[in-house]
């Protein structure tokens, strides 16, 4: 019969002090319920004996701990953890009793609680940080299906680890640890297939008796239940609100139940038809988890929780298939460990197992979100010197109290909406919160993730556009003059005596009315024009005036009458001149009086009455010579035309938007002002008369390339007449930008040309904004501006530009390959590979290139070693390999040990070295498994050990989701393929480097070179670890550190 024995050992005590009287456990995918007590993942009850009786808490809480189950002396299973509960017992004549509580590391993030945003992160990078905050380093995605990036997901008053459990369960990753000699990896995966499997199939005991000498399953009890048969959501996005976004999943293997068990939820919590048919899949999966569930019991250690295996030899073949386990339960007693109780029994372990059928997908529990309770206070934020910063749909970015991360930005927060008093199809309300505005933020069902302004207010900072409560009965619209002073303003007075309404235009006030326009004023009229005044009516001007017209002309006067003018006086008609009156006519000048009519001129006079025509002068000259007196001729300035209102066309005129083409293409397309005809006004001097206009030449357009000539959208923008595209727009004309990028060789992923400006168009336009230096070849004076990601005109010009010179985007070029290492830029394979992975991983600014290129370039003689060198003298690997006392003590030239090669007793051995040398660490298991050597260094920086061999293929998969790999089973892909040697050397420097706490890098090299630019010493420690100095090729790497910077005119 085999022999078991327990053995139990914590961090920084003695092998000899602790004894394992036994112990109870319980492990589960994701989390469960044990004992009443939350276990995330196992949760194991240790019961102890010690001969010390002065153990303390400081020796076991929060302390590493590894239990160990052998059989016949060889290790059968490992279970690793931290301490998080003793409890200390009585005390007897040889020993004190302890007890302990086991659980993964992951359970710290329980003791963390916060409240921030998490942006343009996908599920496992929000997960990743919260493991690295915590400090936990083992941790593993192995996924099959590519999470999408969040656009805002907010972590609301929760631990760490009920956030972390919420957003896995949603995207269906459930997790499970993988342990090891000294230390447990927590591995998420979203299918069964990709669960670690036992290599041997395990046997059932159908019959009891006899006694059997290897692990096996008894008692099976296959259940099969009734559940859900299928899901259908539903959701709403704003850009697509005639589309349903209904997804319905359907189960299989139903069969035996009815088929019309429907789950019904809304929202779905999706904006698209990809995470849509996913979370249906997902929540289905869910809800029919235990549809096919099977119970057993078994005596077999490895079979944890998350481990596949093959059952063989049951009676009913339907149940020799491969099974997933759920949750095991395991218990173990070892009543000899105490010479007292020698006699109880033989240690004995077992276990209760909860299984389904490996082909069906395990999901999580969901957890319910948390709920904002009420309406929050925000303040508006935008780029620093912006005054209104908004998208096309009016959105604005916040920033809330809570959140102590943001630097009150426009990355603060996602775009969020605006709620306006009324908003129809091109009519309604519009007032965009400004930067600085205080906002009252509420949020849809109540979820954090859904953010919407509901209203605004004033406070200490912002006051009231009138003291209060001196003009409490005064309502006022008033706003501000962007980027100037001043403002425009609707107010209206209600206090009784006093009533008033008040209008004031900073600058033009126009207005339009399409027919009648009344105005009734039982008092006064007053009118001051400081400057012109023009009037123009197309028909009649009707004016009756009760009482007097006084009109009072500084200067001329001029009235000009196409027909006639006529005036009709009740009393009499006074003209008086200062120097003359002139009448002329075409043809006759007719003057009627009733009694009198008088001709006066200095002593003279004509006077015609009923009496005669009287002649009075000193003489009277018939026909004597002389000539007739001559007036002034007509000099009247002609009326100029009043300027006409510039306006978007009435909303009449407007195209409305087609309602069913946006279930299909997003939101209506948005007629903008500035596309609209504009009427100048007319000069001072032009005729009140209709005059033919001369045709206008069209304009040469800004825009030369084919591609992005012919927009017009694009071209009002090249002229500054349009608004600029960002992040978030959705159109024709960022379809073009991206075909744009796509043909000048930058990556937008497999959407490609989708004409939705997400964030790999956003990261697209950044690298073109820090690589593109202009020519000026097509366009003479303009800069691109701030790398911010927006295609605002000097981006835009830039584009076109680089089309036309036919540039090409190469992150690296063939230059700067030949300056590290002569002739290394005529590998086109390296290039490639280059300027592939290193903007995926944000290796992308010419100082972190300049770095990165010189340490690779070192690290693996030029690019020509992709594998760690083998061939090691004693006294190189003595430098090496120090640390290993033993090992280097008995590298002597001509010794016999097992390290000297007999053919050449002046180098070491292989396989023999690295299987020594790097047993038991990095996830290798010991000198005899052979990990060693496996996994020893490969890549252009190497990566060595088995963990980071499976980190790398994790994240590949998740990166590369056209190209999984296994690295771990297939290690030597790392060497002989160019773009993995490339992309772990990338990862490497993104996770693996050394001097973490420096800068709170974390193993980011990036995070060094942006603090300390110019320190090679300091990048070159954090590359190949350990104290550095000129004999560990520092020389070389400065060398070349300095002819890339050269290069790059840095």
């Amino acid at each position: 019969m085999a022999r078991l024995q327990f053995q139990l050992k914590v961090d920084g005590l003695e092998d000899e002090s602790l004894v394992v009287r036994g112990f109870e456990g319980q492990e589960s995918l994701s989390d469960s319920v044990w004992r009443s007590e939350p276990c995330y993942g196992f949760r194991y009850q240790v019961d102890l004996a010690s001969a010390l009786s002065n153990l303390t808490a400081e020796q076991f809480v929060d302390q590493t701990a590894h239990l160990t189950i052998l059989r016949d002396g060889q290790v059968v299973q490992q279970i690793n953890g931290i301490v998080r509960q003793l409890s200390k017992g009585d005390t007897g004549h040889r020993h004190t009793f302890y007890s302990l509580t086991l659980v993964p590391e992951l359970e710290r993030l329980s003791l963390r609680s916060n409240s921030r945003i998490f942006q343009q992160q996908s599920v496992p990078e929000i997960i990743s940080i919260l493991l690295q905050e915590m400090g936990i380093e083992d941790y593993a995605f192995a996924l099959k299906r590519e999470c999408a990036q969040r656009e805002f997901c907010v972590q609301y008053r929760e631990t760490d680890l009920q956030f972390l459990h919420r957003i896995a369960a949603e995207e269906g990753l459930v997790y499970s640890h993988l342990h090891e000699a000294q230390k447990h990896t927590l591995l998420f995966t979203d299918s069964s297939d990709s669960q670690p499997k036992l290599a041997k199939p395990v046997p059932y005991n159908a019959l009891a008796g006899g006694e059997i000498n290897h692990p096996y399953v008894v008692d099976l009890q296959f259940k099969t239940t009734a559940q859900v048969s299928h899901t259908e959501l539903k959701d709403y996005s704003f850009k697509k609100p005639a589309y349903g976004f209904t997804q319905r999943t359907q189960g299989k293997d139903i069969a035996y139940q009815q088929p019309n068990y429907e789950h019904f939820d809304a929202p779905g919590r999706y904006k698209d038809d990809a995470n849509g048919k996913a979370f249906s899949q997902i929540r289905l999966e869910y809800l029919r988890r235990d549809a096919l569930l099977a119970d057993a019991k078994s005596d077999e250690p490895l079979l944890l929780a998350g481990v596949r295996f093959d059952l063989q030899d049951h009676l009913d073949h339907a149940m020799n298939r491969d099974w997933l386990v759920v949750q095991a339960n395991h218990q173990g007693t070892q009543p000899q460990a105490l010479q007292e109780e020698g006699g109880s029994g033989a240690t004995t372990y077992s276990n209760q197992l909860k299984l389904i059928p490996a082909h069906i997908t395990w999901r999580a529990r969901p957890c319910a979100k948390p709920q904002v309770d009420g309406p929050m206070i925000a303040t508006v934020v935008g780029p620093q010197g912006e005054e209104i910063y908004c998208d096309n749909f009016g959105r604005v970015k916040v920033h809330f109290p809570w959140d102590r991360y943001s630097s009150s930005n426009e990355k603060s927060s996602c775009w969020v909406r605006v709620a306006q008093e009324w908003a129809g199809s091109q009519y309604g309300s519009m007032a965009i919160p400004r930067v600085g505005h205080e906002v009252i933020v509420s949020f849809l069902n109540g979820d954090p993730d859904q953010p919407i302004v509901t209203g605004r207010t004033y406070h200490a900072t912002n006051t009231a556009p009138y003291a209060l409560p001196d003009h409490k009965t005064k309502t006022v619209l008033r706003t501000e003059t962007h980027q100037g002073q001043g403002y425009n303003e609707l107010s209206f007075e209600d206090q009784a005596g006093s009533e008033q309404i008040l209008l004031h235009a900073q600058k033009d006030w126009d207005a339009l009315i399409e027919h009648d326009h009344t105005e009734v004023i039982r008092h006064d009229q007053h009118l001051t024009v400081d400057n012109d005044r023009f009037t123009r009516i197309q028909r009649n001007q009707h004016l009756t005036v009760e009482g007097e017209v006084r009109s009072k002309i500084a200067l001329d006067s001029s009235h000009e009458v196409g027909a006639s003018l006529q005036h009709k006086v009740g009393q009499r008609i006074a003209v008086e001149a200062g120097k003359e009156i002139s009448l002329k006519s075409g043809t006759k000048i007719v003057v009627e009086a009733g009694a009198e009519l008088t001709l006066k001129a200095g002593g003279s006079f004509v006077k015609v009455d009923a009496g005669g025509v009287h002649l009075v002068g000193p003489a009277i000259n018939p026909n004597a010579g002389g000539s007739a007196g001559s007036g002034s001729a007509y000099g009247g300035q002609l009326a100029a035309a009043p300027r006409m209102l510039a306006q978007a066309k009435p909303v009449a005129e407007l195209v409305q938007p087609d309602i069913a083409a946006s279930m299909q293409s997003g939101a209506a397309r948005v007629i903008d002002v500035a596309s609209l005809p504009t009427m100048m006004p007319n000069s001072a001097n032009n005729t009140a008369n209709d005059e033919p206009v001369a045709e206008e030449k069209t304009p040469e357009r800004i825009l030369k390339s084919d591609l992005l000539k012919p927009s017009d959208e694009l071209e009002k923008l090249a002229k500054r007449q349009a608004s600029a595209y960002r992040q978030g727009n959705h159109s024709d004309e960022v379809k073009l930008l991206q075909e744009a990028l796509i043909k000048l060789g930058f990556d937008l992923g497999k959407a490609g040309a989708d004409g939705d400006f997400g964030s790999k168009t956003k990261t697209a336009i950044e690298q073109f904004q820090k690589s593109y230096k202009p020519s000026h070849q097509t366009h003479p004076s303009y800069s691109i501006g701030a790398v911010d990601g927006i295609v605002g005109k000097g981006t835009l010009l830039a584009l076109d530009e680089a089309l036309m010179d036919g540039w090409v985007y190469l992150l690296i070029t063939k230059d700067m390959l030949n300056v590290v290492c002569p002739n290394s830029g005529n590998n086109k394979e390296l290039l490639d590979s280059l300027n592939k992975y290193c903007p995926m991983y944000e290796i992308d600014t010419p100082i972190r290139i300049a770095h990165f290129l010189s340490q690779i370039a070192h690290e693996s003689g030029c690019f020509s070693s992709l594998t760690e060198g083998s061939n090691y003298s004693h006294m190189a690997a003595k430098l090496k390999f120090s640390k290993y006392r033993s090992y280097v003590d008995s590298l002597k030239s001509g010794s016999t040990n097992k390290f000297i090669r007999e053919d050449n007793p002046a180098r070491c051995k292989q396989p023999d070295l690295f299987n020594f040398v790097y047993s038991s660490s990095n996830g290798n298991g010991d000198e005899k498994s052979g990990d060693g050597y496996k996994y020893r260094g490969r890549g252009l920086i190497q990566i060595t050990g088995k963990d980071k061999y499976s980190r790398f293929t994790s994240v590949h998969n998740s990166k590369n989701p056209d190209d999984t790999q296994n690295f771990v089973i297939n290690p030597d892909l790392v060497s002989e393929n160019l773009n993995y040697a490339v992309e772990s050397a990338c990862i490497y420097w993104r996770h693996w480097g050394a001097l973490s706490k420096k800068f709170n890098a974390n193993g980011d090299i990036n995070i060094l070179i942006d603090n300390a630019p110019n320190d090679v010493e300091l990048i070159s420690q954090a590359v190949n670890g350990g104290s550095y100095g000129h004999s560990n090729g520092l020389d070389d790497r400065i060398d070349k550190f300095n002819k890339i910077k050269n290069n790059l005119g840095l």
